[in-house]
Formats: structure tokens, sequence, C-alpha cells
């Protein structure tokens, strides 16, 4: 399940998904699952940093799926895609 697009990065131009996590940090996730994810958002649109065995099951079963935070850098596509360089 793909999030829901709410802004873009000024940096890279990903599409991004806002959610609360832990001690109410606001922060942006890619929008779309990845197995590399640690982040399961739950029904209330929450956001929850896996760890252990959680992650483990999760990552095994992909459920709940799972989203990365999202860091423009050299593994963001579109700063790939420009070779880093804004305009």
């Amino acid at each position: 399940m793909e999030l829901e697009i709410e802004t873009f990065c000024r940096l890279c131009g990903a599409p991004l998904a806002w959610r609360y996590i832990e001690h109410n940090w606001l922060v942006p996730l890619d929008v779309e699952p990845s197995e590399n994810g640690t982040v399961a958002v739950s029904t209330d649109n929450i956001g929850h940093t896996l760890e252990g065995t959680a992650l483990a099951t999760s990552r095994t079963c992909g459920v709940p799926p799972l989203y990365t935070l999202h860091q423009p850098g050299p593994g963001c596509p579109d700063l790939c895609i420009s070779g880093g360089t804004e305009s």
C-alpha cells in the first residue's frame, strides 16, 4: 500500500508522506513501501519504528508494509539522474 503523497522533497523532488513517530517527531517517509523500511504506519496514520523480532517478522511476512525515512542524497533517484546538482 502506497502512502498518499502530501509534499515533495525540496532537494530532490521525491514524493513524501509526513507521519508522527515516537516522541511526537514529525518525519518525512518515502511513499512506496521498501524491503529495507523500518517504519510501519498504523490505521490511525501514526508511524511506528520496528526493531528486533517485530521488524524481522514484518519483513518476512510483508505485513504491515514498511516505509523508509526520506533522506535526500546519493541514493535518491532524482539526485542520481541530475548528477546531484540543483538548478
